[in-house]
């Protein structure tokens, strides 16, 4: 689960979303610590419970955090990402775009 906010990186934010086995599990890889100072977290995903209804953001324009509906990174981006910021020319379509992370099914 990535931090909805504009510092999180290219790399957590592709894995937001994504489902992983723990027995899989790859530190540094799919499983944090992803890298120094990552913000980002794990939260267990059991397919018969409900998925997570809010999530915490950050709005880039005023800096306040406030809940939100859950959303993945790059729908939280595509929304409230800023003209302004230079991280892929602005374009989430490309860092999501590279070569996927397994899922497991």
């Amino acid at each position: 689960m990535a931090t909805l906010e504009s510092h999180t990186c290219d790399v957590c934010a592709k894995l937001d979303g994504q489902h992983f086995a723990m027995k899989d599990r790859r530190v540094g890889i799919d499983y944090p610590l992803i890298h120094a100072r990552c913000r980002c977290t794990t939260v267990p995903w059991i397919a018969d419970l409900p998925d997570v209804g809010e999530r915490w953001m950050r709005d880039p324009g005023t800096g306040k955090g406030k809940l939100i509906e859950n959303v993945t990174y790059a729908d939280w981006w595509r929304e409230y990402g800023t003209a302004n910021k230079i991280w892929n020319n602005g374009d989430i379509t490309k860092m999501l775009s590279s070569k996927p992370v397994a899922r497991i099914s």
